[in-house]
């Protein structure tokens, strides 16, 4: 998944690339541009000693945010999910108020909200799309499992299958486009966890539409 933008700086510059040190901080702009050439130059010539190091860390801080990325689309569409099953509910209950009690205009909402709540189930897939996201979600956990089991023993050409995977997991993705705001939520989340000092500013309305669309300040790319 693409990195955020830092939405203090509104403008199109990337934030630095998530890259743990052995001391917990982001690499500076020299490591950055090692770790970038490296990871096209399948050979590692002219890369340092801590080729391999880099690539681990670059590549489990990406599962790590992806993880809480998954989580919290699962959680969403779990929600509104069970928003539409209580609007039923609802809407049933206010029809058999007017069958009991003889109230038509309860009946009258209770359809309405019936037929609302129906159709944008049918129409958004909200209990799919709350399943395909909690699916993603444990497959990058299993990917995370497996990345700690190796550990330091894991080999360039293991880390290449694990950049492999995580790549046919991003294409398999049931929507267009990254939220770039929620992934930046998730990214300070995970810069919180390991102690990173680096956040990215967000505003009060960016959170809490963060799991519709990415709102001003910040122009996204």
């Amino acid at each position: 998944m693409p990195g955020p933008e830092d939405a203090e700086r509104g403008n199109s510059s990337n934030p630095p690339e998530p890259v743990e040190g052995r001391s917990g901080e982001l690499f500076g702009a020299g490591d950055r541009e090692e770790t970038i050439r490296c990871e096209v130059d399948s050979a590692g010539a002219g890369c340092g000693p801590g080729r391999l190091r880099k690539r681990r860390g670059k590549l489990i801080y990406g599962i790590n945010v992806s993880v809480r990325y998954c989580s919290k689309r699962a959680h969403y569409y779990a929600w509104l999910s069970d928003v539409t099953t209580v609007l039923n509910l609802i809407g049933g209950s206010a029809v058999v108020a007017d069958v009991l009690g003889n109230v038509p205009i309860a009946s009258k909402i209770g359809a309405a909200l019936v037929v609302v709540s129906s159709l944008c189930s049918l129409t958004f897939r909200w209990p799919d799309k709350a399943r395909f996201w909690q699916d993603q979600r444990t497959k990058y956990a299993a990917l995370e499992e497996r990345f700690y089991r190796i550990g330091h023993a894991m080999t360039e050409e293991q880390v290449n299958n694990f950049k492999a995977d995580v790549a046919a997991l991003e294409a398999d993705a049931m929507e267009g486009r990254t939220l770039n705001v929620l992934m930046t939520i998730c990214d300070n989340e995970e810069r919180n966890r390991r102690n990173i000092k680096d956040r990215h500013k967000l505003w009060f309305w960016q959170r809490w539409f963060a799991n519709v669309r990415d709102l001003p300040p910040t122009n996204w790319e």
